[in-house]
């Protein structure tokens, strides 16, 4: 199951975020997975068990989230992953 996401420049996340070039919050990524966590697959997001970033994401950039057995997911910006880690899961 795949997912994806633009975060555009009018965020109200980006003024002040490393103003000289914009760069999209790791935090934001990470509600956007948790978000696009969902059916078919089974049990609710109850937090980050891990997450490494990569690369930095733009604004206006097209996030790919591809969800993987055991929890894991991967993101990815044109083919490049940007982030990657496992969401801790539990029954609904």
């Amino acid at each position: 199951m795949s997912t994806s996401f633009v975060i555009n420049a009018d965020h109200g996340c980006l003024p002040g975020h490393f103003p000289a070039r914009a760069v999209v919050p790791a935090v934001v990524l990470l509600e956007r997975v948790i978000a696009g966590y969902g059916p078919p697959l089974p049990g609710r997001v109850s937090g980050i068990q891990s997450a490494k970033f990569t690369r930095a994401v733009l604004p206006g950039q097209r996030v790919t989230v591809s969800f993987e057995p055991r929890n894991g997911f991967v993101c990815e910006v044109e083919g490049v992953v940007v982030a990657r880690g496992r969401l801790r899961i539990v029954a609904s």
